[in-house]
């Protein structure tokens, strides 16, 4: 299982490697260090809720309420950052096979 992650090691010290010193910021880096650090949390938390809930909900409707509990916050946020106002401005926003 750990062999797997390797390839994305590598990835990331070839891209370090591959960018000059101008690209470097230590504040995105200490941020994807944190985002790392709770991708692993929700990982491991999200395997146990769903230990727990097996019996009582299905895999699928276990990740649709996961995704729809995550609409309070992604909204919000998506507002405030201002990538509400630029999705008129999408190419594909007519495109109902972009939708899906």
């Amino acid at each position: 299982a750990y062999l797997s992650l390797t390839p994305l090691i590598l990835g990331a010290v070839l891209v370090g490697l591959g960018s000059g010193s101008a690209d470097y910021n230590f504040l995105g880096t200490m941020l994807m260090c944190i985002a790392t650090v709770a991708s692993s949390i929700k990982m491991v938390t999200t395997h146990s809720v769903i230990k727990q809930v097996r019996s009582e909900m299905g895999m699928v409707s276990f990740l649709f309420w996961l995704e729809l509990a995550m609409v309070p916050i992604l909204l919000p946020w998506a507002f405030l950052n201002g990538e509400i106002s630029t999705l008129y401005e999408w190419d594909e926003y007519n495109e109902p096979t972009a939708w899906v």
